[in-house]
């Protein structure tokens, strides 16, 4: 994290539940710019964004952040997914990153199922130099046997508690890129703002989708510095910034 370097011009697409884009987080660099679910839920999606560019809570403060929302009521799909991720490598402004908050659930024997369309579809935004960050799930289980998590390429991130050990629920595994603080963790919401305010609360949450945002926002801050990064440097430069050996139980995750 480098306060120096705010993220400007680097547009970051969150795949959520969508953005409150009037929130005063924002400041008007916030928007919704592309639905795959109708749901109106919000308060995931912003939470996320603002942690990655809000003026306050945020980490690259000036970046634009576009929503693209992908979960709903129902949660999400497959098919949603790889749609959301081909939206952006179609259609993002450059230079550009993904945040994927979002995983899937263990399958009744207790383990993640790898998706075929869904590693394809991260391999097409890295193809395109578009760095992916992604969470790395809050079962408390080996995040590699999954995806997007499992992913390769993807950049992934699990959650620490308050006292730099792995956060109880956070997922584990060597595809692991980094850990980043995922307790505790306020930031935006959809609740209404002080004063009657009808937007403008906050929200404290804990996970994995709040560390993985905050990793996003260092990469915003990398790409402002440096825009023609690919995606393997920025993961290379990631772990090498990285504070060694810091986290407790780390469950066979890179430390």
């Amino acid at each position: 994290y480098a306060f120096d370097l705010t993220g400007k011009g680097v547009h970051v697409y969150v795949l959520d539940s969508g953005i409150v884009a009037t929130h005063p987080e924002f400041a008007g660099r916030a928007n919704l710019a592309y639905q795959v679910q109708s749901a109106r839920l919000y308060g995931h999606g912003s939470h996320v964004a603002g942690l990655i560019g809000g003026l306050q809570v945020g980490v690259a403060k000036e970046a634009t952040v576009h929503g693209v929302r992908v979960l709903g009521c129902d949660d999400t799909s497959n098919s949603d997914v790889v749609e959301a991720i081909d939206w952006v490598v179609r259609n993002a402004q450059r230079p550009a990153v993904i945040n994927m908050s979002l995983g899937p659930r263990p399958q009744p024997n207790g383990q993640y199922q790898r998706v075929r369309s869904i590693d394809d579809a991260i391999a097409r935004a890295i193809a395109a130099n578009i760095p992916v960050i992604v969470a790395a799930g809050n079962d408390n289980l080996n995040a590699c046997s999954g995806s997007p998590a499992g992913s390769p390429g993807a950049i992934v991130v699990g959650a620490t508690s308050p006292n730099d050990t792995r956060a109880a629920f956070s997922n584990f595994g060597p595809c692991l890129t980094l850990f980043a603080p995922g307790d505790g963790i306020v930031s935006a919401s959809n609740r209404p703002g002080p004063n009657g305010a009808a937007v403008g609360g906050y929200a404290t949450f804990r996970g994995t989708s709040q560390a993985a945002p905050l990793v996003a926002g260092v990469v915003a801050q990398m790409l402002q510095a440096n825009p023609e990064l690919k995606p393997a440097d920025i993961a290379a430069q990631l772990r090498s910034l990285a504070s060694p050996d810091v986290v407790g139980d780390p469950r066979g995750s890179p430390n």
